[in-house]
């Protein structure tokens, strides 16, 4: 059997951006973010203990703090993003009860918003200010150093810190997608399924005139107002073509995964034993996500700090996950049309405790904040700190009433 389609969707924007530009903060809390150190540690801010500006958040015009409008704006021929998706696949029928199949998928997605700074152009970033910045480990040990970071004048008077909500020009992303999947159905006591995918997701800027503004290699700055893959003004990989990685974000998700992984597979069956038992058991696989590592850097420009990488983000990624799961069951019945099941439900058989997340900060933090970084005075970052490991084997209990 062979299938092919073509489909267009158009993306729903997002509520969030009805109240972008407004006064009251509506693109977010308005306000202003600052490195505090509590110089006194009476854990209350004094305006001495303010170190560098971070961001301006909302709207919030830090030149400007007493204005009764917002610096966003929204601009008025805003449409939605789009994405042209193609997909074509075969499948087999090798036995009665046994199929395999493949499918491919194209994606492209165009028409993508984002939020560059007003009166911010790539002019504003043609001078370098700083390259091969260090970065640390929470063991002080130096993992690598940034690239070039662009911006090292004042960027111009007409800067307010407000973002103008618009179509991305010359910027495309691209997705390449191949499943395998092999399906033996329930017959002879038994049944397998298993599955295979391989993906790579990429993005293009054909225009960098118009595409980018900070050529700056950055980790991917989602914008907090929006959510998952809508870039705010410290877009990154700003100018650079190659591989892109979403967070995960939103509720009950954690804000520093990076998910990107190229292979996954899962394989699942089941065998019926004599009187009435089951057994079934499901393998699961994945490549581990990246952890681009990055440091903080102000060219004191007037826009803020930028989370610039070291490397690629490609060049840190998490161990690969596996995970075996086990049941068994016993199925009594009860009279003609009702019975139970009694089951025992083992996860992560083999209490396997990779580590899913770890910090990515690896900004220097120096013994004396006053020095630069010496044997004398030893540095490290947070990068490396564990976050979260794979749940612990567990046992599970369980009898259900069918009828």
């Amino acid at each position: 059997m062979l299938r092919a389609s073509y489909a267009r969707y158009a993306d729903q924007l997002g509520g969030s951006i009805v109240p972008w530009d407004n006064p009251t903060g509506g693109g977010g809390l308005g306000g202003v973010e600052y490195v505090w150190h509590d110089l006194n540690g009476d854990h209350n801010v004094q305006p001495n203990e303010l170190g560098q500006f971070i961001r301006a958040l909302g709207g919030f015009n830090p030149s400007n703090p007493n204005a009764l409008f917002s610096a966003n704006v929204i601009d008025p021929n805003l449409s939605a993003p789009l994405t042209d998706e193609f997909q074509i696949g075969v499948e087999q029928q090798l036995l009665p009860d046994f199929a395999i199949g493949v499918t491919g998928t194209y994606r492209n997605r165009h028409n993508l918003e984002w939020s560059p700074y007003i009166g911010v152009s790539a002019a504003d970033y043609s001078g370098v200010f700083a390259s091969g910045l260090p970065g640390y480990d929470i063991n002080g040990n130096l993992i690598g150093v940034t690239g070039n970071v662009y911006g090292n004048t004042p960027l111009p008077a007409s800067f307010t810190g407000g973002e103008f909500v618009t179509n991305r020009p010359g910027y495309n992303q691209y997705y390449y997608g191949l499943t395998l999947q092999a399906t033996k159905r329930l017959s002879n006591k038994w049944m397998l399924h298993g599955s295979f995918a391989y993906n790579d997701w990429t993005q293009k800027v054909s225009n960098k005139a118009t595409g980018c503004v900070d050529p700056t290699n950055q980790r991917l700055f989602e914008d907090p107002n929006f959510g998952p893959g809508f870039p705010g003004p410290n877009v990154g990989p700003s100018c650079s073509n190659g591989q892109l990685y979403n967070e995960s974000t939103g509720s009950g998700n954690f804000g520093n995964v990076w998910i990107n992984s190229h292979w996954s597979f899962n394989v699942s069956g089941l065998y019926q034993l004599p009187l009435n038992f089951n057994v079934a058991a499901n393998f699961y696989g994945r490549q581990g996500y990246l952890n681009p590592a990055f440091v903080q850097v102000d060219s004191g420009n007037g826009e803020g700090t930028r989370g610039v990488l070291l490397g690629q983000a490609t060049d840190y990624r998490l161990n690969n996950v596996y995970e075996l799961d086990l049941r068994i069951e016993k199925v009594v019945s009860l009279f003609e049309k009702a019975d139970v099941t009694f089951s025992v439900d083992i996860f992560n058989l083999l209490n396997a405790n990779t580590i899913l997340q770890r910090e990515s900060d690896a900004t220097p933090i120096a013994a004396n904040p006053n020095a630069p970084c010496s044997s004398s005075n030893p540095c490290h970052g947070t990068y490396g700190a564990i976050d979260e490991i794979q749940n612990a084997r567990a046992l599970r209990f369980g009898a259900r009433i069918s009828f």
